[in-house]
């Protein structure tokens, strides 16, 4: 009996070994496990087909979880546990594995958040050895994110989560993960995170964290690295359910970029503190826009979920400083309120030509309303001082359903004034009202007024005017002009009036404003000037001008009573090529704006065409000058001057940049010749090579005289080369230029000069030589010089000056006579000037005192900006000797004696000249 029992219970073991190897090791026993607990799964999980077994491993084709929530799908899990380690309450997963998955989450209606912090207690130890997600899918509304791999290891025993590896890869975030945390009170813990987020390629942010403690005091640690370098540390508390945040964010030169503006701060420090619903905001910031000074910026004040509120906001930096509170809200409209004040602003940001200070003060409030913003911004007081003269205005700026308005606009300067109202949008209407009597009290370079009114009635109807005179700006002079305006925006007339510089210009125009821009019809155009003559248009032309186009047809000016026109039409279009053509026939020479010596004038006529296009800024075109009866004249004690040309001509042609151009000279009676060729690869490139040629050769030296009054009956031969190599930022130039058997008279001097031989030559790259000689009187004057020119070590020339009894002065009252022996050396910043001057000759005979000559008082005092100058200007060093000959001797105010000796002189610029001997 007791042996049947046995082999019972023999039989009755095996059975459950097989059972248990059934259930464990084959995928039917595996698929009963699944079926038994499918039951208990939770809602809306459900479990796709398994294969294998619990020893060797377990797959799922898929496992899907929909709640109200949430969808969350799995394909291809794989799993293999340590079966063995279930026995010691160990569910030890030697691998784990999910080939794809996605998330989905939606909004209910249902708190996402608990009320309290979950404790989570497992009655079994945990162990993931490795596990891997591949290709992950996570959507949230419009927000969808993909994740190439998730990688993850670690362990948790009771309340104790271990994670040893948290790995995630994409294109958009990569995270490295490690630390570990107590699922229990006061949920003690430690996290380390390297982190990288690319939102775009050209936007990446990475940084490190580092978190510490638990919820009574989180000491959290992190820095951003990219895209700057931010670093925030502080903590963060949880108690009562109350979240509290102490963080501190410093940084040091950061830069953002905006469109066309550069935003840098060299260092800041920016506290938050407080609980998420009503934060303490304190900054102190040092910034930069663009190259404006660095500015501080100090804020204290507060947000919650709805806004921020300010109780104070100042930036200052040398230009001004602002002072502001206020309130910006984003719930439950968008909006502002704020208050301030701007004082302190340095005028000449705006323009050198404007000193003093300026303030602002006022209110700004704007809101979003249905998407549409509503602003108004008041400057209830403008005062200060500019230029010396009281400044004093105020406006009132709005902006509500697409119209801007502008109400009591009004700023008085000095004796000026401006008042302005008006609206614009859907309609228009401007009242502008300008009585400025003195300019000069606005701009110290301006003088004259400038009076006007322009009115603007929601009709559409238009008045204006606008009366200037003696307005003097720069070197400009007008003597009066007005501008006249009447009609509607659909059609009006403007007429011109400008008389100044011995000129009157009037312009008739006709048209309308439309689709952003001016169009009409140059009525009438005409210039009267007593050189040039009077000119009248031939016929109206169109002319349009706008954001996008500006185009003017072919016009024609002719010239009353002679010869001459001027031709020209321009169009220029957006994302177009810009076409233009000019004629110019019979222009006076006299009247183009040249800056010749006194008594020296330009005569005859010129005729110039030029046509050309602009494509993607590379310019083609053809350009021709020539001059007609061209001569240059000038009258010298009554005598009449003149060098004319028998040709004068130039011409350059363009091709996608490529300069080509030629110059030639002929002068009159055969006088001689000047020719020259140019060519640039690219004009707009300084990089570009370049290559080009000149000649000149003289024969008659006469025309000298007329540049050179002074100069008596030159005579001798002018002949020179060049050649132009290099690039056209950094030409080089080889070639001489060489005068011989010169001769000429100086008039006021009495003297003739005669052999005069000069040579200026350059035979290598930065390198000027200079060799010259001549004969005065009795004597003779030799000049010999170096000049060195180098991108790195700047100018430098050396000049001897050497000769014997040269005479420099031959009068019936005075006679002198020089012998030098003088060295000079000039670099960028100095001038030396050192050597012997003997005068061997000198006789000075005065019959009385120059009529302008008067002695200063005893209590004179001479003030002069030398003592200022001379930190600032070129240094000048002399040390000259100066030696008197035996025939030296002075005849006047009653003395007649010879002198004789040596004196030498030393100072500069920087040293007090002074004499011994």
């Amino acid at each position: 009996m007791a042996r049947k029992i046995w082999v019972g219970i023999a039989s009755l073991a095996v059975l459950l070994l097989l059972c248990v190897f059934w259930v464990l090791g084959t995928d039917s026993g595996t698929r009963f496990l699944l079926g038994r607990a499918e039951p208990h799964l939770p809602a809306g999980l459900t479990l796709g087909t398994a294969s294998g077994s619990l020893l060797g491993g377990i797959c799922l084709s898929s496992a899907d979880w929909r709640t109200d929530s949430q969808d969350v799908a799995a394909r291809n899990i794989c799993v293999d546990i340590d079966v063995a380690q279930l026995l010691s309450r160990h569910l030890a997963v030697r691998s784990l594995e999910i080939g794809e998955a996605a998330i989905e989450l939606r909004e209910t209606t249902a708190s996402e958040s608990p009320d309290s912090l979950p404790t989570i207690e497992s009655p079994l130890r945990i162990s993931v050895a490795s596990s891997s997600l591949q290709n992950l899918s996570f959507t949230r509304e419009q927000l969808q994110r993909d994740v190439e791999r998730i990688e993850m290891s670690g362990s948790l025993h009771g309340s104790k989560l271990d994670i040893t590896r948290l790995v995630v890869r994409s294109s958009w975030l990569n995270l490295d993960l490690d630390g570990g945390a107590t699922l229990a009170e006061p949920y003690p813990g430690r996290v380390n995170v390297t982190w990288q987020w690319t939102e775009s390629p050209s936007l990446e942010f990475a940084g490190n964290l580092q978190l510490r403690g638990d919820l009574q005091r989180y000491e959290l640690n992190h820095t951003l690295n990219s895209p700057q370098r931010l670093v925030t540390q502080g903590s963060v508390s949880y108690s009562a359910e109350r979240l509290t945040l102490d963080l501190a964010n410093t940084w040091k030169s950061i830069k953002w970029q905006f469109d066309e503006s550069l935003v840098r701060s060299s260092s800041g420090l920016l506290r938050v503190h407080g609980e998420p619903t009503r934060l303490q905001l304190t900054l102190d910031a040092l910034g930069q826009l663009d190259e404006l000074p660095e500015t501080r910026v100090m804020l204290d004040g507060e947000t919650d979920l709805e806004s921020v509120r300010f109780s104070s906001l100042s930036a200052a930096n040398e230009l001004a400083q602002l002072e502001s509170s206020g309130i910006v809200r984003w719930a439950p409209e968008p909006g502002f309120d704020i208050e301030y004040v701007l004082s302190n602003i340095d005028p000449s940001f705006a323009s050198d030509q404007l000193q003093g200070q300026v303030n602002l003060a006022g209110t700004a409030n704007g809101t979003l309303r249905a998407g549409e913003p509503e602003l108004v911004v008041l400057l209830s007081k403008a005062d200060g001082i500019i230029n010396g003269h009281a400044l004093d205005g105020s406006a009132e700026i709005g902006y509500a359903s697409k119209q801007l308005l502008v109400s009591n606009g009004r700023v008085r300067l000095g004796s000026n004034r401006l008042s302005l109202r008006g609206n614009a949008g859907d309609t228009v209407s401007l009242y502008a009202e300008l009585d400025a009597p003195a300019l000069a009290e606005l701009l110290p370079d301006v003088a004259g007024s400038v009076s006007g009114v322009l009115r603007l009635d929601e009709s559409q109807n238009i008045a204006g005017d606008l009366d200037l005179q003696s307005l003097v700006l720069r070197d400009t002079e007008i003597d009066a002009a007005r501008v006249v305006i009447d009609g509607s925006l659909d059609q009006h007339s403007i007429r011109t009036q400008v008389n100044g510089l011995g000129s009157r210009v009037t312009v008739e125009l006709s048209g309308a404003v439309a689709d952003n821009g001016w169009t009409g019809t140059i009525d009438g155009l005409s210039l009267s000037n007593e050189l040039a003559g009077d000119w009248q248009l031939r016929e109206p032309g169109t002319l349009t001008a706008s954001a996008q186009e500006f185009s003017l047809s072919r016009i024609c000016l002719d010239r009353s009573l002679e010869t001459g026109e001027i031709c020209t039409d321009v169009t220029m279009l957006q994302d177009r090529p810009t076409a233009f053509n000019l004629e110019i026939s019979g222009l006076p020479l006299a009247q183009l704006p040249l800056s010749l010596p006194p008594d020296i004038t330009l005569n005859g006529f010129g005729d110039m065409r030029a046509s050309g296009s602009v494509v993607d800024d590379r310019i083609s075109g053809d350009v021709s000058l020539s001059l007609r009866a061209a001569s240059v004249d000038a009258i010298v004690d009554d005598e009449h001057l003149s060098t004319g040309f028998d040709e004068a001509s130039g011409s350059a042609t363009l091709s996608d940049n490529r300069l080509e151009a030629s110059l030639q000279l002929v002068f009159a009676e055969g006088a001689g010749n000047t020719r020259a060729n140019l060519r640039v690869d690219d004009v707009l490139d300084f990089g570009s090579a370049i290559a080009g040629s000149g000649s000149v050769a003289v024969n008659d030296m006469s025309l000298v005289a007329v540049f050179i009054p002074g100069l008596s009956n030159p005579s001798g031969a002018v002949n020179g080369n060049l050649e132009i190599s290099g690039t056209l930022g950094e030409p080089d130039f080889l070639g001489a230029i060489a005068v011989t058997d010169g001769a000429f008279g100086v008039r006021q001097a009495g003297i003739d000069v005669t052999d005069f031989n000069v040579q200026l030559s350059q035979s290598s790259a930065g390198r000027l030589k200079l060799e010259g000689s001549a004969k005065s009187g009795d004597g003779d004057i030799r000049i010999t010089g170096d000049t060195w020119v180098s991108a790195d070590t700047g100018i430098r020339s050396e000049v001897l000056v050497t000769g014997q009894d040269f005479e420099l002065v031959h009068l019936p009252d005075m006679q002198l006579a020089a012998s030098p022996a003088i060295a000079m050396v000039f670099d960028d910043q100095t001038t030396s000037v050192t050597g012997n001057l003997l005068v061997p000759v000198a006789n000075i005979r005065m019959k009385r005192a120059p009529e302008t000559a008067t002695s200063p008082s005893t209590d004179a005092v001479v003030h002069s900006d030398d003592a200022e100058q001379l930190s600032t200007r070129r240094r000048i060093d002399v040390d000259i000797a100066v030696a008197l000959g035996e025939n030296v001797s002075f005849d006047g105010f009653g003395l007649t004696t010879n002198i004789d000796g040596v004196v030498r002189l030393r100072g500069g610029t920087h040293e007090q000249y002074t004499g011994n001997g």
